[in-house]
């Protein structure tokens, strides 16, 4: 089943920042979402798989300074993004 894999970066104060989202194509016959997706007729509703998995998430890069919030810098203002956006952040 197709998914996105959400990279981000961790800084050294235990922060993530997300750095992109990547589609991952499962390339199956029976995902409906796959650019391999059949096209002859069949029977799609019962037979295919109709929804993508959950989003993947993955630290990619890490830094050893610790984020802006941490160092007590004010977030910069960022532009409403869509889901390549690099504006969501995340704690553990």
């Amino acid at each position: 089943m197709c998914y996105w894999l959400v990279t981000y970066m961790r800084y050294t104060c235990g922060h993530e920042q997300q750095t992109g989202s990547h589609y991952i194509d499962c390339h199956m016959s029976t995902c409906v979402i796959s650019t391999h997706h059949r096209q002859e007729d069949h029977d799609c509703a019962n037979t295919c798989l109709q929804e993508m998995i959950e989003d993947q998430h993955i630290v990619m890069e890490r830094t050893t300074v610790a984020c802006d919030v941490c160092r007590g810098i004010p977030p910069a203002s960022r532009s409403a993004g869509g889901r390549n956006s690099s504006s969501a952040a995340r704690t553990n």
